[in-house]
C-alpha cells in the first residue's frame, strides 16, 4: 500500500469530515500527509474548519483507528486508490462528494462494463427481497458488475 493511502485512509476516520471538506484539505495543504501536519492558524483559514475538525486532526486515536484498518485490508487482500490517483473511477471523479478512498476485493476491471450497485434500507421487506430476485435474474444478461459498499443493507441480501 502507497504511503499517501495511509493518510488520505486516516482523514475518512475523523467525524464530521466528508469527501467535500477532505477534498479541501488536501487541495489547500497540497496532500493528505501534509494536512495532518499544517499549522491550527492555516487550516482555520479554510472553509468548514473549526476547532473540533483541528483537535480531531491532532489525535492519536485516528491513526490508531487507521492501523487497525491498514492491519484489516492487508489482511483480507483488499486493495486501495484514493480519488486522486489515475485508477480512481472515471465516472466517480466528476461527482463533487465522491469517496476519498475506495475499497476493492477481485477484478476491478469490472468496472469498465455495465456497474450496478443497489442501495436500500438496513431493514429490507418482504417486497423488497422478492423484487431484487426478480430484477436480479432479468439483468443477468447483461452481466453486470455489481458493485458493493459492503454496509449491512439490501446489496448483502
Amino acid at each position: 500500500m502507497q504511503e499517501q493511502h495511509y493518510f488520505t485512509m486516516a482523514l475518512t476516520r475523523i467525524k464530521n469530515l466528508g469527501p467535500v471538506l477532505g477534498k479541501s484539505l488536501i487541495q489547500h495543504c497540497g496532500s493528505a500527509e501534509a494536512v495532518f501536519k499544517e499549522k491550527s492558524k492555516n487550516l482555520l483559514k479554510i472553509n468548514g474548519v473549526g476547532t473540533s475538525l483541528i483537535h480531531s486532526l491532532q489525535s492519536a486515536q485516528v491513526f490508531k483507528r487507521t492501523d487497525q484498518e491498514i492491519h484489516y485490508i492487508t489482511d483480507n487482500d483488499i486493495e486501495v486508490f484514493a480519488y486522486n490517483e489515475s485508477d480512481y473511477p472515471e465516472r466517480l471523479k466528476h461527482c463533487f462528494d465522491a469517496p476519498l478512498v475506495l475499497f476493492y476485493k477481485g477484478n476491478i476491471d469490472g468496472l469498465q462494463r455495465r456497474p450496478i450497485s443497489i442501495v436500500g434500507t438496513r431493514q429490507m421487506t418482504d417486497y423488497g427481497r422478492e423484487f431484487l430476485i426478480y430484477f436480479m435474474h432479468d439483468i443477468v444478461p447483461y452481466t453486470p458488475t455489481v458493485l458493493s459498499g459492503l454496509a449491512y443493507c439490501i446489496d448483502i441480501n
